[in-house]
């Protein structure tokens, strides 16, 4: 038993390692090349989102209809998708969010 287990974490230990990075031969040079990530970036809407500091960012969509910019943290440097208001998202022709609101009734 304690051979299957060791065996078992032997192989996911192996499949993790390599798939982290993803190398292409060129003759006698190796390229790292990025991998794919598993999102599909967002679709162009043609609008634009102005911060209150006057950076202006293009306002994207994604398949579900949210309105997103990709912004840069000051703290970090990382990029991260910050979701524009409901009401900026339905004028580039977005959908709502359906977080936090009240459950309406039907009449």
């Amino acid at each position: 038993m304690k051979k299957i287990v060791i065996t078992a974490l032997l192989c996911l230990l192996c499949s993790v390692a390599y798939g982290q990075t993803t190398v292409k031969q060129d003759g006698k040079n190796f390229t790292e090349v990025a991998t794919k990530s598993s999102s599909t970036p967002g679709k162009d809407t043609g609008f634009t989102y102005t911060t209150k500091n006057g950076q202006t960012y293009p306002i994207l969509m994604t398949k579900s209809g949210r309105c997103y910019v990709n912004r840069i943290s000051q703290k970090t440097g990382k990029e991260y998708k910050y979701y524009v208001p409901d009401e900026v998202c339905v004028a580039c022709g977005g959908k709502p969010s359906t977080k936090n609101k009240p459950n309406e009734t039907k009449q």
